[in-house]
C-alpha cells in the first residue's frame, strides 16, 4: 500500500491491492481527508494495469496516475531469450487524471506501448 498527502495536506491518496494475485489484482485508489481517514473517493483501476505513480495537482483538486502493463515477449528474440532464462518484459504505460471531488476523470491514450524492460515516471507541472 502506498500513501501520497496533498500539497494541500488536505486529502492523502492511498493505492492498495484489492485482493487477489499478482495476475488479478484490480488496484484500488482511495481518496481520504487527512486527520479523520473519511473517505471522500474511490477508483478502481482497469483489470490488468497496475499503478506505478502518483501525482497530485498543485491545487490539491485532481491526482495523476502512472499505469502500467507488463507481458512477455514470445517474438524470436523473446523466445531465445527465455530459453536462455532471461525472458524479456514489455511494458505498456498510459496515464489517467482523476478529479478528488467530482465524478470527472481523463483517461489519456497509450503513452508506450511494449517498451522492453521499460520504466517511467510521472509528475505535474504547471
Amino acid at each position: 500500500m502506498a500513501e501520497v498527502k496533498s500539497p494541500s495536506l488536505d486529502f492523502v491518496v492511498t493505492c492498495s491491492n484489492g485482493g487477489g494475485t499478482k495476475w488479478s489484482a484490480r488496484n484500488l485508489l482511495s481518496v481520504l481527508k487527512s486527520g479523520t481517514n473519511e473517505q471522500i473517493q474511490q477508483w478502481t483501476i482497469e483489470q490488468n494495469w497496475k499503478v506505478c505513480g502518483l501525482v497530485w495537482s498543485t491545487d490539491s483538486r485532481s491526482v495523476g496516475v502512472l499505469l502500467e502493463k507488463e507481458r512477455t515477449d514470445f517474438g524470436l528474440m523473446g523466445l531465445v531469450s527465455a530459453a536462455s532464462g532471461h525472458p524479456i518484459a514489455l511494458e505498456t504505460f498510459k496515464v489517467a487524471v482523476y478529479a478528488v471531488e467530482s465524478e470527472r476523470n481523463l483517461k489519456l491514450p497509450i503513452i508506450r506501448k511494449d517498451a522492453p524492460s521499460g520504466c517511467a515516471s510521472i509528475s505535474w507541472i504547471q
